[in-house]
C-alpha cells in the first residue's frame, strides 16, 4: 500500500508542477507570467501593444526563487517564493516582504479570494506539500492574521488552490476532476476549516492498453462568471477545457448540510460534459489565469506546447484562442 501511495503522490507532483504561474493586473491590460525556468524574473506581457519584457520583482532575492503568484482585492500582486510571501505593485524591484512560509513547505499553487464568501475577501490559499508527508496540503491565511492554518479536505485531496468568481462561487481540482464546493470555517487552533463539495464534471482522460499514449487529469482551475476553465495535465499531454458551472450554486449555504443525491449528481455531470468545449489539446500546457470583468466578459490566458513553441495564448469571451507571443529562449 505504501508503494502505491508513493507512486500516486509522485504522479500528482508531476501534474501540479505548473499551477499558479500567471496573473492579470487588476485592469486586465497586463499579464505577469513566471518563466518556465526557475528564477527571480517575471515576464510582463502587454497584449494590446504586443510587447513583453522580463523584470525582477524582488531586489536582492539571492538563492530564493519565485514559485507562484496571484492578485489580492487591492489589485496588488502576491508573490510566493520558496521562503516567503511578497506584495508587489508590478514595478521593477519594488516587492515588499509580507511574511515567511511555513518551514519545510513547498508551494505548488496560490490563490486569493477577491470577494467575501464563507471566508473574508483577501483570504490566501496555499496548496503544496510538507516535507516527508505523502499527501498534498492546503493551507490558508486569513486577512490580518500571521498564522498559517491547515484546511481539512473532507474525504478528498485538493489538487489546486480553490478559485472563486466575482459572485463568490468556489471551484477547484480534486481527485483528478473538476469540483465545486465551499470552505466551512471552524473555530479550532490547528485548522481553519474544511472544504466540502462534489465533482461536477469527470474531465480526466484515463486508459490502460498496449497503445496507451498517456492520460490527463485536472490540475488547475480558474472561473469567470458561469464558465469554469480547467487545465488538464499529463506527462506528455495537455488540454484546456471550458465547462459551464451548474445553474444553481452548490454548497452555497454551509448550514444546510445538503448535497446532490446519486441521480442529481449524474444529471449534473451529464449536463456539464455535454456542454464542455475543448480550446486546446496537444503537448503540456500551464499558467492558466483569468481576468473577469462581468459575468459574461472575461479573458483567459495560458501557455501551451511546453515541449515545442511554448506559445502564449489569450482567449476573450465569445472568441477563439489567439497567440499573443512566444516564450523567449532560455
Amino acid at each position: 500500500m505504501k508503494t502505491l501511495q508513493h507512486i500516486l503522490l509522485s504522479v500528482g507532483f508531476i501534474l501540479t508542477a505548473h499551477a499558479g504561474q500567471s496573473v492579470f493586473s487588476a485592469d486586465g491590460k497586463t499579464i505577469y507570467l513566471l518563466p518556465m525556468s526557475e528564477g527571480a524574473g517575471v515576464h510582463k506581457i502587454v497584449p494590446a501593444a504586443k510587447t513583453h519584457q522580463t523584470i525582477q520583482p524582488v531586489k536582492n532575492i539571492g538563492e530564493d526563487a519565485i514559485t507562484a503568484l496571484t492578485r489580492n482585492p487591492r489589485g496588488e500582486i502576491v508573490l510566493c517564493t520558496k521562503r516567503a510571501l511578497w506584495i508587489w505593485d508590478g514595478k521593477e524591484a519594488s516587492a515588499k516582504k509580507w511574511m515567511d512560509l511555513p518551514q519545510k513547505f513547498e508551494c505548488l499553487d496560490l490563490s486569493c479570494t477577491l470577494v467575501k464568501t464563507t471566508v473574508p475577501a483577501g483570504t490566501i490559499f496555499l496548496h503544496g506539500t510538507k516535507q516527508d508527508e505523502n499527501r498534498f496540503t492546503l493551507l490558508t491565511l486569513l486577512p490580518g492574521k500571521q498564522q498559517w492554518l491547515e484546511v481539512f479536505c473532507r474525504r478528498n485531496e485538493a489538487y489546486s488552490a480553490p478559485q472563486t468568481n466575482a459572485a463568490g462561487r468556489m471551484f477547484f481540482a480534486s481527485n483528478f476532476d473538476l469540483w465545486e464546493g465551499t470552505m466551512i470555517p471552524e473555530e479550532a487552533d490547528e485548522i481553519a476549516g474544511s472544504i466540502e463539495g462534489c465533482r461536477i464534471a469527470p474531465l480526466a482522460m484515463m486508459n490502460a492498453d498496449s497503445g496507451n499514449s498517456g492520460g490527463m487529469v485536472v490540475g488547475n482551475v480558474v472561473v469567470a462568471g458561469t464558465q469554469v476553465f480547467s487545465q488538464l495535465e499529463g506527462r506528455h499531454m495537455g488540454a484546456v477545457l471550458q465547462t459551464p458551472a451548474p445553474a444553481k450554486a452548490l454548497y452555497a449555504n454551509p448550514e444546510s448540510n445538503e448535497h446532490p443525491d446519486l441521480s442529481a449528481q449524474y444529471k449534473l455531470m451529464q449536463n456539464s460534459l455535454a456542454q464542455t468545449k475543448i480550446h486546446y489539446e496537444g503537448g503540456p500546457c500551464d499558467a492558466l489565469s483569468v481576468h473577469e470583468t462581468s459575468p459574461t466578459a472575461y479573458q483567459i490566458f495560458w501557455r501551451q506546447d511546453l515541449e515545442g513553441d511554448r506559445a502564449w495564448m489569450l482567449l476573450a469571451s465569445g472568441g477563439k484562442p489567439l497567440q499573443i507571443g512566444t516564450e523567449p529562449a532560455e
